[in-house]
């Protein structure tokens, strides 16, 4: 829990970071410019999972590591990384030509360095994950992401536009490698060939199968309006992006390094169930609340966050956020496979539903218009949902039907405030995008929120107040809070 309480307080650090980021830089370029550097990102987004070839897993779950090991797993993503930020440049040229803009060679080349420091940089982080230094490891990563920012803000206010943006995640990058290797107190030896790590290859090996299935559909999205619409839609849906799956990104992803070893020692004693059960229900309502509150006040959100001129972001993000909702709620499903090393499993389930989705989101953009291709995404989140759930879980040995059955009530709770909202919205549409609507409207969504809360959450509720009463134990202000409510 201690763990969990650096973690998550860093988190909170990184996502406010990253809404200042959101203000403040919507205020200085222009949509045209984040819809070039997202397809950009998306064109060159499997390099990311090729560099860390899923061996940062591989090496979180293993019970335990030599220094030969660690060493040999670190020369093998340093060298993937430099190999990568060799080959995508060389991309660079016949990917302009294929969407024909020119402007994307220099973005790219702005963008390479970082995927060689990034894969310098991942077994650091494992090796400090592995010590619970949680601290020094949050700390880490909140100033890597301060000081990108810094330095995008620094550039875009001398004018450099979208290749301010660029240049963000090499600067980035290069900060955190080095905070990294300075506070990870382990330095690596050189490769030994006598000192095997091919049963971490192969569970990397399927972890980056589905690791690429999602980069695929995660990305085809920003690739397919891009390709089909031109770069300024891309813009809007990026920061439309950028905002619904913040929180998923923040909480559930970053929680992976505490849950997978917990839930890997548990699976030894055959308690996997029990404590996924526990940490799915913490995850799933606090993040399925946020995507029903986003998705209900989306328009005067973006109107405070963004400011004028992005209000059809504000569209994207009603739709978005259903699909986080699905994401958040079956992300314990990542967490039971990897924590069991069921990988060919989570690879063979990510495949079948991000294949269909693949099909369904080209459909939507050669045939509809950006927000179809939304939906397209949304669909994709709750196939890969139901497959995962109903049919893959199962045959990793852990019952899936408690975390459907909660999902539904959080999903259902989240609707219920929505549609409040939404009902209430209608009366004033006029002032809908007023800051005093934000106030109006979001007192509407506390309200239904708390009462569909009382009413479906009965099952679920005994486990999420006995969290809360921990935490609040362990800070003066949440617990006034909890006393409060």
């Amino acid at each position: 829990m201690k763990a969990a309480k650096y973690l998550l307080g860093a988190q909170w650090g990184r996502y406010l970071l990253q809404i200042a980021n959101l203000a403040v830089l919507a205020r200085l370029l222009n949509p045209a410019d984040f819809g070039l550097v997202a397809v950009a990102t998306a064109l060159t987004g499997f390099a990311w999972v090729l560099g860390d070839f899923g061996l940062s897993l591989a090496a979180l779950q293993a019970p335990r590591l030599t220094q030969a090991e660690k060493s040999n797993l670190f020369w093998l993503n340093t060298a993937m990384g430099l190999g990568l930020a060799v080959l995508v440049p060389l991309c660079s040229f016949p990917l302009a030509m294929l969407f024909g803009d020119e402007r994307l060679v220099g973005i790219i080349l702005c963008m390479a360095p970082a995927f060689f420091l990034r894969g310098a940089a991942v077994q650091f982080g494992v090796e400090m994950n592995r010590n619970s230094q949680f601290g020094r490891l949050a700390g880490a990563r909140f100033l890597g992401d301060l000081i990108g920012f810094v330095g995008t803000l620094v550039l875009a206010l001398c004018g450099f536009g979208y290749f301010a943006l660029a240049l963000n995640v090499t600067i980035a990058a290069l900060a955190g490698l080095v905070t990294h290797v300075a506070w990870a107190g382990w330095r690596p030896g050189w490769p030994r060939r006598d000192v095997s790590v091919g049963g971490m290859v192969r569970f990397g090996w399927h972890t980056m199968i589905a690791q690429l299935a999602n980069y695929v559909t995660t990305n085809a999205d920003t690739l397919a309006i891009g390709k089909f619409f031109g770069p300024v839609p891309v813009g809007y849906y990026n920061r439309a992006t950028q905002m619904s799956s913040m929180a998923v990104q923040q909480v559930a992803a970053p929680l992976t390094a505490i849950v997978v070893p917990k839930v890997a020692g548990a699976a030894q004693e055959g308690a996997a169930a029990t404590l996924l059960r526990r940490y799915h229900i913490l995850l799933a309502y606090p993040l399925t609340a946020f995507s029903s509150a986003l998705a209900a006040l989306s328009l005067p959100a973006v109107n405070l966050v963004l400011g004028p001129g992005w209000e059809m972001s504000a569209t994207f993000i009603t739709i978005l956020c259903l699909s986080s909702a699905f994401q958040a709620v079956g992300y314990v499903y990542y967490w039971g496979f990897v924590s069991t090393a069921q990988t060919r499993l989570l690879a063979q389930s990510e495949l079948i539903s991000r294949s269909i989705m693949l099909v369904v989101l080209i459909a939507c953009a050669a045939f509809g218009d950006p927000y179809w291709v939304a939906w397209s995404v949304v669909f994709g989140q709750w196939l890969l949902w139901i497959v995962s759930g109903a049919i893959y879980f199962p045959r990793a040995g852990l019952p899936a039907a408690p975390y459907i059955e909660t999902a539904l009530r959080c999903m259902a709770i989240g609707l219920v405030a929505l549609g409040l909202v939404r009902l209430v919205a209608t009366t004033m549409a006029s002032r809908e995008g007023d800051p005093i609507a934000l106030v109006i409207l979001g007192s509407v969504w506390l309200l239904g929120y708390g009462l569909a809360w009382r009413v479906l959450g009965a099952d679920d509720r005994s486990t999420v107040k006995e969290f809360a009463a921990h935490f609040a134990s362990r800070n003066r202000l949440a617990s006034k809070l909890y006393r409060l409510v």
